[in-house]
């Protein structure tokens, strides 16, 4: 995926100034609003305290703009070799129907996929995500939460750079590739019917294209049969999810993350 698609309801790619105009709803006791603005603010200021530049983000509404999802890459991190740049992405509700919170991710730019890691210190270190609902101190809690996050950048860059090496340096064979898969399914990080078109992408990386339309999506570089390849394969087949349902694409993102941090990373 190139940036960030929404497909659902009432949704679709809006400026900055559209996501800043939705009414803000009125603060109750038992709920605080965060206006998409100050949010935006707030990122950019605790980045910039970090020396982290953040470009032009792109921005979706969905629920009749009751819901923001946003992403933005972090535009003086590429690394690897620039295959891969660190991104963060955002999500804010009007509606009481979703935290705000943030997620470090990689867009890796071969295929210009997207993956939201967002691991949260129980396996490791770095802190990728937060979680803030919208109650009396959830600005408290969300200044601290993304200070502690950011904080905590340089030791994700670093995970994310040795994650990868890693995953490059994982020799596999079609029988390991095929329970890999299998057992993501049943963690919950695809759906069982996604096995074989997941198991299909894999062997597509070696045979080549057939067509045109085949020729236009073609990698080589993950012609190697190794986890590299595996994990984009992976993402290469999450993309149609991802502009149907991008914060469920995302959750199952951070599972398949872990699945292979836990398998690989050993």
């Amino acid at each position: 995926m190139n940036g960030l698609m929404l497909d659902t309801v009432g949704s679709g790619i809006v400026t900055m100034e559209q996501a800043f105009e939705v009414p803000i709803p009125e603060a109750t006791n038992t709920y605080t609003p965060v206006p998409n603005k100050e949010l935006w603010e707030m990122l950019v200021d605790i980045a910039d305290q970090r020396g982290l530049q953040l470009g032009v983000p792109q921005i979706g509404l969905a629920w009749k703009g009751q819901r923001m999802f946003g992403s933005v890459e972090i535009t003086n991190q590429d690394h690897l070799d620039n295959e891969v740049r660190l991104m963060l992405g955002f999500r804010n509700s009007y509606n009481k129907t979703m935290s705000v919170g943030i997620c470090f991710g990689s867009k890796v730019f071969v295929c210009s996929n997207m993956c939201f890691t967002g691991y949260t210190g129980e396996d490791e270190d770095a802190v990728g995500q937060v979680h803030q609902r919208h109650q009396s101190k959830v600005w408290e809690g969300l200044e601290s939460g993304i200070n502690e996050s950011m904080d905590q950048f340089e030791v994700f860059k670093s995970y994310q750079d040795s994650f990868y090496t890693r995953l490059k340096e994982m020799d596999l064979t079609d029988a390991n590739a095929h329970d890999f898969i299998i057992q993501s399914a049943r963690a919950g990080a695809i759906n069982s019917k996604d096995c074989m078109t997941i198991a299909d992408e894999w062997a597509f990386q070696v045979r080549g294209p057939h067509n045109q339309e085949e020729e236009e999506r073609w990698h080589p570089e993950f012609a190697p049969r190794n986890a590299w390849s595996l994990f984009n394969a992976y993402t290469e087949k999450a993309k149609p999810f991802q502009q149907k349902n991008p914060l469920e694409a995302n959750l199952r993102s951070i599972k398949m993350n872990k699945m292979f941090h836990q398998t690989y990373m050993k």
